[in-house]
């Protein structure tokens, strides 16, 4: 197995060496220009520590005020019949029964903008996975609206239950390209 350092050096070599050869061919000389600044971006992935301890700080801190609430009002009900008699004299009681949902947001990683860039522009297989089965399962569902059962020597039991399945799979597959549609950032910025 080839070592990293080895590889990029020799790949680096190798993109300087064709650049130099390509001069007479702006755009493929351009081209490898690109790759070649992609290839000695100096990347900075970096765990976000910062942000995790900030929001880790902010969820201890909400914790502890709903804390010292239930304290306060266990101090109030500890003597039971005095808090009994405040439910009959007052007119108002502030009491709830209220569920708290707070929701905390941090990245995992801090990543320098070039290389976020990079990764963004790259395409999701899992994407092209499911617009390839589209393509396919709109292919079959065309022949099968276009076609009859005879013309495709299926039964009519068998052509309605393809028909079927056919539409089915491909509102399925609509329904997870729908988590394509606006993709989320990978990490924050530096």
């Amino acid at each position: 197995m080839i070592e990293y350092k080895t590889a990029y050096n020799e790949l680096k070599q190798g993109l300087i060496q064709l650049k130099n050869n390509t001069n007479a061919d702006k755009t493929m000389n351009d081209r490898v220009k690109t790759i070649l600044a992609t290839v000695e971006n100096k990347s900075t992935i970096v765990p976000a520590t910062k942000q995790i301890q900030q929001v880790e700080a902010m969820a201890k801190d909400i914790i502890n005020k709903k804390l010292e609430e239930n304290q306060t009002l266990q101090k109030e009900i500890q003597d039971y019949d005095t808090f009994i008699q405040k439910f009959k004299t007052d007119q108002i009681i502030l009491v709830s029964n209220e569920t708290t949902t707070t929701s905390l947001k941090t990245p995992i990683l801090t990543i320098d903008s070039a290389t976020k860039n990079i990764l963004q522009s790259q395409e999701n297989p899992t994407k092209t996975y499911l617009d390839l089965n589209k393509k396919m399962v709109q292919g079959y569902l065309d022949a099968v609206n276009n076609d009859g059962a005879e013309k495709l020597n299926m039964s009519d039991a068998t052509y309605k239950k393809s028909k079927t399945y056919l539409t089915t799979t491909k509102e399925k597959i609509d329904t997870a390209l729908l988590a394509y549609t606006d993709e989320p950032l990978l990490a924050q910025g530096q």
